[in-house]
């Protein structure tokens, strides 16, 4: 049963059959352990249901929004903080901190573990590479980015990321983007913007404070995060491994605990506040 076929209010109390004083609904499937792994940072528990898209959590968003409904909402904050909204200061809609929960779910720290998993080292500290790799990646996306925040700002329906980095990578396999393909691709747009719209946009983004990790979205940097972890196991074991987006999502779904004074990670343990228990 669609979940709209539910009254308001039913949404809102939907958590007690599950014996929850409080009910939030996510976006997709990724996302109720992600969010329940934050509240167990704060010793808060909740029933949290996907819906099954972000056009259908747009409607709940609303619903909160024109009719005070008894229920929250977690959600990515894409680039809600380039676009003219207040729905950021809603008490009832939590926020992650980067554009998605990858952006908090990829740290380095967390990659250098898995790396150190298939490659049966104990010893492996990779950390350092695994930044300096991370850091060339956000440097050379930045032109993406601009053209990415753009066309969602301004309405141009362009997808620039996409889901996957793979087409921008020097091949299959690579940890680095290829310059020429992305200013192939940027080329290929750049007549839909006008140069007054990515001045405008390269302006906000130089102005706000947050690391440029945190406005990528998230799943076109899965793909970075995987051939990381095979070109190192490679290197420590000579072995080729298979890895998939649920591996990596299993393996970094908890991340969070070790990296709670982490900017991020701190952002949302701030937005698990808004949670108020009657």
């Amino acid at each position: 049963m669609n979940n709209f076929e539910f009254s308001t209010d039913a949404l809102g109390v939907k958590g007690a059959f599950y014996d929850k004083d409080i009910t939030i609904y996510v976006e997709g499937e990724d996302d109720p352990i992600f969010w329940t792994e934050i509240l167990k940072l704060v010793d808060k528990s909740a029933y949290i249901e996907d819906v099954g898209g972000c056009n259908e959590l747009d409607k709940y968003i609303t619903k909160i929004i024109e009719e005070n409904a008894e229920f929250y909402v977690a959600t990515d904050r894409d680039h809600r903080d380039f676009e003219s909204t207040d729905h950021l200061d809603c008490e009832k809609i939590l926020f992650t901190y980067g554009h998605s929960i990858e952006n908090t779910m990829y740290k380095c720290n967390s990659i250098n573990n898995i790396i150190i998993k298939y490659s049966k080292k104990v010893e492996i500290d990779l950390v350092d590479e695994i930044q300096e790799i991370l850091n060339v990646f956000e440097a050379n996306v930045h032109d993406l980015l601009v053209y990415d925040i753009t066309s969602k700002r301004f309405g141009k329906g362009i997808k620039v990321f996409g889901d996957s980095c793979h087409r921008f990578l020097k091949n299959r396999n690579s940890t680095e983007l290829c310059l020429t393909k992305i200013n192939v691709f940027i080329e290929s747009i750049k007549e839909k913007f006008t140069e007054e719209e990515i001045a405008e946009t390269r302006k906000l983004i130089d102005e706000n404070p947050k690391q440029r990790w945190f406005l990528i979205k998230g799943h076109f940097i899965t793909l970075l995060v995987i051939n990381i972890i095979k070109k190192y196991v490679r290197q420590h074991r000579q072995k080729e491994i298979t890895l998939g987006l649920d591996d990596v999502y299993s393996h970094t779904i908890d991340s969070m605990k070790n990296n709670y004074r982490d900017v991020d990670v701190i952002h949302l343990i701030k937005e698990t506040d808004k949670i108020y228990y009657a």
